[in-house]
Formats: C-alpha cells, structure tokens, sequence
C-alpha cells in the first residue's frame, strides 16, 4: 500500500530521492550523483516528498496499468535486492525523462 502512495503523491524525482534516503538511507552525495541534481536541490525535494505523502490527497491521477506495471518492477527488483535496479524505476516512473516544473 504504502508503494502506491508513492507513486500516486510524488513526483518521479522525489521518488527516487525519498526511497533513497527514507528505504535505503543513501547520503545526499549519492543520491545527488544518481538524480544528477545538487546536494542542496536534493535535500529540498526530500522535504517536499515528506510533505506530499503527510498530505491525503494524491497529487496526480495515475494510469492503473502503468502503476501495476511498475509496481511490479520496483518489488522484483526489491526481492531480488537490486539495488541497481531500484534506482533508476522510480525516476522513469510516469514516462517523464525532463522533471522540471511544466515539463510533459
């Protein structure tokens, strides 16, 4: 459940940098080399993603099979302790490849 509140309240971006540092607690260098953002821009998308799972609401409607598609990728790798694996679903997450604000 609380994988789907992921995906549904936060961005790819803060995606992959709340479940590096919250799930694997990844230091901000790393996830900062893995994101390709700065130390400090990282830092401020993990306290966005904090806010946005404490909110109730979803931030985005998500398309059902592309959810279970991915969900099912993001728990394989995870059983399969992929880290490498793990890294990179959660910013593909949505199809977006340019995360900047009005980018599709």
């Amino acid at each position: 459940m609380a994988a789907l509140l992921l995906l549904e309240r936060l961005t790819p971006l803060e995606r992959a940098v709340f479940v590096s540092r919250e799930v694997f607690d990844f230091g901000f260098p790393e996830i900062s080399a893995a994101v390709g953002r700065a130390e400090s821009a990282c830092r401020q998308l993990a306290v966005r993603a904090r806010r946005h799972m404490t909110e109730s609401r979803p931030r985005f409607a998500a398309d059902r099979r592309a959810r279970e598609e991915l969900a099912t990728r993001f728990f394989a790798a995870f059983a399969e302790g992929d880290v490498d694996g793990l890294q990179p679903v959660p910013v593909r997450a949505g199809g977006r490849t340019d995360h900047r604000r009005g980018s599709p």
